[in-house]
């Protein structure tokens, strides 16, 4: 304070009086505690402020000097053996000290905690999905739970104890004895569990299987450099899958977008995408965890991987797999499977373009050309595929060689002929041939019905006769059995 010229100065000044807050801790049979951490907080109409920690001495005493009037509380924090223990309300009027008793409550559970992983093959890390196990002493089960993506698992307010923990690993990675490699189960004893929190580790041992059935991957599409950055992956396998392992198995690097699968039956699916990245390699897998129905993983236990590059075009014409050939009746069947929505053609050079539709499952194209549409053009021909009638070659690896019936060769009853309104020579001799043999037959068969009316009617005249005789017998008086 700095004071100047003659005037005298008038200074209130006030005294603002502290206080103590004192205590001790003691356990549940009243024995100190020492070591435990008391906080200091100062309360508010809707919150509390921390002001300072002390630690209870060896006689778990505790101190807090220079304390405002106003209200507070305490705050004792648990550790391995004790739960935390608060007391509100503490008024202090700044001039009398306060002490405070607080008894603790031992603590009698604590919380289980740990991780499930794999050293390999095939997976190295943590394992999400894993069913762990919590048993007693006797064995017996006392809670299961499952691991998070991180492979972390926690059993909470467990009573102290010894237990074991058993992990066994998710069904689609699991060993199945006779049947598929995969991980076993891991068990760990003697789990000590006296204060606030233990954690453990368990790892999944890999098991071989000398005579394990193997899945194929038959084919996967996109390959090569190049490709439209709108093309859908396409995988096929050799039997039917277990679609949900395979989709949660589908790895693609560098991440891609608005990922969706469209199964066209159970062995091949379309994955359908935002958009590719222009210029980029991708590098694509089917994981371990893959199963067909039956349970087998697929080739090579580690998943099947392949890559592609992209350019910088979008929409590209696009056939994965393609089949032609000639039914028995002679007509030209044609299967392909390819990107959805597009127009596909097959030209048949030097001849005619036929269009072929996409069925009702997306990316399966179908059609069966009639063999009379097909005769005209007799003869070998060259075909390829195209977008548009009679256009350029665009899937070389799918084009080749053709064989067209001439007339002469067109199987009798063939598919061919169910469109026209005409019929064959031998059709002809057929009709002529039966319509002879109901006018000969006619007659006959006419004169049969009359005989046996004929016949048919003599005979109940006859028994008509014999049955008025009986009665005219029994109205003379006399009864059959009186002579």
């Amino acid at each position: 304070m700095e004071l100047s010229g003659p005037d005298p100065l008038e200074q209130n000044l006030v005294l603002r009086p502290f206080t103590t807050i004192s205590g001790m801790v003691l356990n549940w049979s009243g024995f100190p505690v020492a070591g435990m951490n008391v906080s200091l907080l100062r309360e508010y109409d809707d919150h509390a402020v921390f002001i300072r920690s002390a630690t209870t001495s060896v006689e778990g005493e505790f101190l807090f000097t220079n304390v405002t009037r106003g209200e507070y509380e305490l705050l004792v924090e648990e550790n391995d053996n004790f739960l935390s223990e608060t007391v509100w309300n503490i008024s202090t009027d700044g001039w009398r000290p306060v002490h405070i008793t607080i008894t603790l409550r031992s603590r009698i559970h604590g919380s289980i905690t740990g991780t499930v992983f794999t050293e390999g093959p095939p997976i190295t890390g943590n394992i999400n999905g894993s069913s762990v196990r919590l048993m007693n002493e006797e064995g017996a089960p006392v809670r299961t739970t499952i691991t998070d993506q991180f492979g972390f698992f926690e059993f909470e307010n467990v009573p102290f104890g010894e237990y074991s923990i058993a992990a066994f690993p998710p069904d689609t990675l699991s060993h199945v004895t006779g049947l598929r490699i995969g991980y076993g189960s891991s068990i760990v004893h003697n789990v000590v569990l006296h204060g606030a929190r233990i954690s453990v580790k368990l790892e999944l041992p890999f098991v071989y299987e000398e005579d394990e059935i193997l899945v194929k991957i038959t084919m996967f599409n996109p390959t090569g450099i190049n490709v439209s950055i709108d093309e859908p992956i396409y995988i096929e396998f050799e039997r039917d899958m277990n679609r949900t392992t395979v989709e949660d198995s589908f790895v693609i690097n560098p991440y891609i977008t608005g990922i969706s699968f469209v199964w066209i039956d159970n062995r091949s699916l379309s994955v359908y995408h935002d958009r590719f990245d222009p210029w980029t390699r991708y590098d694509a897998r089917i994981g371990f965890s893959a199963l067909s129905i039956e349970g087998f993983r697929t080739e090579g236990c580690s998943g099947m991987e392949w890559n592609f590059s992209t350019g910088n075009s979008s929409g590209a014409f696009s056939i994965w797999r393609s089949s032609v050939s000639f039914t028995p009746s002679g007509n030209l069947s044609v299967s392909l499977k390819g990107r959805t929505g597009q127009s596909i053609f097959l030209v048949i050079e030097d001849f005619s373009s036929f269009r072929i539709p996409e069925g009702s499952t997306p990316g399966f194209y179908f059609l069966e050309i009639p063999v009379k549409a097909l005769v005209e053009g007799s003869g070998i021909h060259n075909f390829h595929f195209s977008d548009s009638p009679g256009g350029e070659e665009l899937i070389p690896l799918m084009s080749g060689t053709l064989t067209l019936p001439s007339a002469g060769s067109i199987p009798n009853g063939g598919e061919g002929d169910s469109g026209g309104t005409g019929s064959t020579d031998e059709e002809e001799q057929g009709l002529f041939s039966l319509r002879v043999l109901l006018m000969i037959s006619l007659p006959i068969l006419i004169f049969l019905m009359v005989l046996a009316l004929i016949i048919s009617r003599a005979v109940k005249g006859e028994k008509k006769e014999d049955d008025d005789w009986i009665l005219e017998d029994w109205d003379d008086g006399r009864g059959p059995w009186e002579g």
